[in-house]
């Protein structure tokens, strides 16, 4: 599996590909008409509806750790492309998580010496049991709509375990942060719910260079340009909308490069107001 390496201020920032796959745009937005779709997919530089989706995980080197952004499906492509840059999953110091869907924390095991960064209001969401139940209702409300039940039951599977079993369980290892607070030199993350209720991004920065790395904050190139569109894996697209354009005056006020999960691989990309 590949890898790739940016420079930020004194940071490496290594792109880990987990997976990726082609998609129809049709099949995930839904809301407008193809037509409208295919204008705005010309709009931002595509030829028709296929775009390849990312599966891509944020590898951060800086002076004195090594900081891996969110945990992967869980199967064995993260580590390959751990390995061929150089590094083992014992390695890492730090693992930092950006929201409870199961590309993002399947493989959380592979990571036993790292410390585990969450947000304290996702954490309280995970492990509070009304709250959960909340989220895990409010997953199978969306998802049913659109996506067949084992999916569905896998990710019901997923909050189950970590946030009835896991996360508590992983205690001693579990740093709980405050939204904005510098949780690491040059780190730190700030609320962008809409996908999901208890997502994040991160705000990275090494000598006035700045990186967002706003997870699944948008899936599609697209949606920098309709921000209430939505894709049929979004939760709360209203919220959604708003924490693009949060997203984006950030990016803009940082002049910040930016790095989604979904974003084609290696998913780094150039701000551009």
């Amino acid at each position: 599996m590949p890898f790739h390496r940016i420079t930020l201020g004194q940071f490496q920032c290594y792109a880990l590909e987990d997976n990726s796959r082609i998609v129809d745009i049709r099949n995930e937005i839904t809301q407008v008409s193809a037509k409208e779709l295919l204008a705005a997919m010309k709009e931002s530089g595509y030829d028709d509806f296929h775009v390849k989706i990312g599966f891509n995980n944020l590898l951060v080197k800086t002076p004195e750790f090594l900081i891996l952004i969110d945990a992967g499906t869980g199967n064995d492509h993260l580590v390959d492309s751990l390995a061929e840059a150089g590094y083992a999953p014992e390695d890492i110091d730090y693992l930092v998580i950006t929201h409870s869907d199961f590309d993002h924390i399947g493989g959380m095991d592979h990571f036993t010496k790292a410390k585990i960064v969450f947000p304290k209001s996702a954490y309280d969401l995970w492990t509070t049991a009304i709250s959960r139940a909340k989220m895990i209702a409010s997953f199978q409300e969306v998802f049913l709509k659109f996506l067949a039940p084992d999916f569905v039951a896998k990710g019901v599977e997923y909050r189950e375990h970590y946030g009835a079993v896991k996360l508590p369980s992983l205690l001693s290892r579990i740093i709980l942060v405050k939204e904005e607070e510098v949780f690491l030199p040059g780190m730190k993350m700030f609320a962008t719910p809409g996908h999901r209720p208890d997502h994040f991004a991160v705000e990275i920065t090494s000598d006035e260079n700045t990186l967002l790395h706003i997870a699944d904050g948008w899936r599609h190139k697209i949606q920098m340009l309709r921000r209430e569109w939505y894709s049929i894996y979004d939760s709360y697209p209203e919220q959604m909308a708003e924490s693009i354009g949060l997203v984006l005056k950030r990016a803009e006020e940082k002049e910040a490069m930016l790095f989604g999960a979904h974003f084609e691989w290696p998913g780094f990309q150039e701000w551009r107001g």
